[in-house]
């Protein structure tokens, strides 16, 4: 077992970077600092037509930190579209420790069966939620946890989502790339 030095972990959050590991299995990670960071501004956010419908008439229960070792490894399971993860054991006992320190939060969701069948983590740092991964096994799974967690930084103020890297999937959801110099500045705020 590790042991974490939770404060210099915030800090190098804090400097705008956070970390991946070069695999699934590598017993190392490093610190990452994209030049071009992906967001999601809460004013901004985005909830597709179609992910409303669905919401409507879904069946999914979604709860906040009931699982959260159970959402991180399902983040860093491989399917036939991902290889490999940048997620390893280090990186998972060091979201544990800053979760259980009440810095890192998880959204979960269960279908009729109670089975996880999709979740997201991230870590929160003032009024921003720094997102890490999100995973599904089943239809709109971790879109459903995205709308959750919008809706509860919505109510508690928050400015943004850091989601790292911008994609087809966060797109749709408001995602947009700022410089690195503008999100260490929305940090700061």
């Amino acid at each position: 077992m590790v042991i974490f030095n939770l404060e210099q972990i915030l800090e190098a959050y804090k400097m705008g970077l956070f970390p991946m590991a070069y695999s699934k299995d590598s017993s190392e990670y490093h610190w990452v600092r994209p030049e071009m960071r992906g967001v999601i501004f809460i004013d901004k956010f985005n909830i597709p037509k179609s992910l409303k419908k669905f919401m409507a008439h879904m069946s999914y229960k979604i709860t906040k930190n009931k699982a959260f070792l159970d959402v991180i490894e399902g983040c860093c399971e491989t399917t036939k579209n991902r290889l490999d993860s940048w997620i390893n054991s280090e990186i998972i006992e060091m979201f544990v420790a800053l979760n259980k320190a009440g810095y890192a939060d998880s959204y979960e969701c269960w279908n009729e069966e109670d089975k996880l069948i999709g979740g997201l983590y991230g870590l929160k740092m003032g009024k921003i939620f720094c997102g890490e991964s999100m995973f599904s096994r089943e239809e709109n799974a971790s879109k459903v946890c995205l709308v959750r967690l919008y809706e509860d930084l919505k109510q508690a103020d928050y400015t943004l989502i850091d989601t790292q890297f911008v994609n087809e999937h966060l797109l749709q959801f408001g995602a947009e790339e700022i410089p690195h110099q503008i999100f260490l500045e929305k940090i700061k705020a």
